[in-house]
């Protein structure tokens, strides 16, 4: 068949192909839509396939988008897989929160009883040593004029006991320990408890005179 003039309905043909980019096909109908073919003769099923107007291949084309992008479901399914992990793992990781800050106070409770008995022997003065169980404070003192030293615990950390015990007063008032330079190492015990009940004792050796932490109950030195 010969083809030496335009042919019109092919142009809503090569528009649709040119614009869903079917390479050699999509050339071949450019070539119909310019008016006429180079040579004066060229066969139908040259110019466009019979496959150009599948039904099957027009579905596929607008069914299978060149992108895929990530479905509201995918999406809960990945969020609710992130909360299950961190509900299972926040208790351990606030347990092992609440450790290192008890452990960081009772370091801190030596470190402060141990400057005091220090300071006892350094300066020759007597220094006074002030458990403050209801602010969960300590405090040292001393003759020198505006010497004063403060220790606040951390949030969740409290004084439990003093020891050792008096009979007859209430746990949670102020004790005062004074420390002597020359002389022994005063009985001075301290139990911290945090919020899951996990307990340090720091008391004074009254042999080494070195403060030192027990984990545990507390025990009368």
């Amino acid at each position: 068949m010969d083809i030496g003039h335009r042919v019109p309905w092919l142009d809503a043909v090569e528009s649709y192909v040119v614009g869903n980019n079917w390479g050699q096909t999509a050339m071949s109908t450019r070539l119909v839509d310019s008016g006429v073919i180079a040579g004066s003769s060229v066969a139908w099923d040259t110019v466009v396939s019979p496959r150009l107007f599948s039904p099957r291949l027009l579905a596929a084309s607008r069914s299978h988008p060149s992108e895929k992008g990530v479905s509201l479901l995918e999406m809960l399914v990945v969020v609710t897989l992130i909360a299950i992990m961190i509900s299972i793992s926040y208790p351990a990781i606030s347990s092992g929160l609440e450790t290192i800050r008890l452990n960081s106070a009772a370091e801190s409770v030596v470190a402060f009883l141990d400057g005091a008995l220090t300071r006892a022997d350094r300066k020759q003065m007597m220094t006074e040593v002030v458990l403050l169980p209801r602010e969960s404070k300590l405090l040292v003192r001393s003759a020198e004029p505006g010497f004063v030293r403060e220790l606040e615990l951390p949030d969740g950390v409290t004084i439990a006991r003093i020891a050792p015990e008096v009979q007859g007063l209430d746990p949670a008032n102020p004790r005062t320990f004074f420390v002597y330079p020359g002389g022994s190492a005063p009985r001075i015990g301290v139990e911290l408890v945090n919020r899951r009940g996990s307990r340090r004792f720091v008391r004074v050796d009254p042999i080494t005179a070195v403060p030192v932490i027990e984990k545990g109950e507390i025990s009368q030195p």
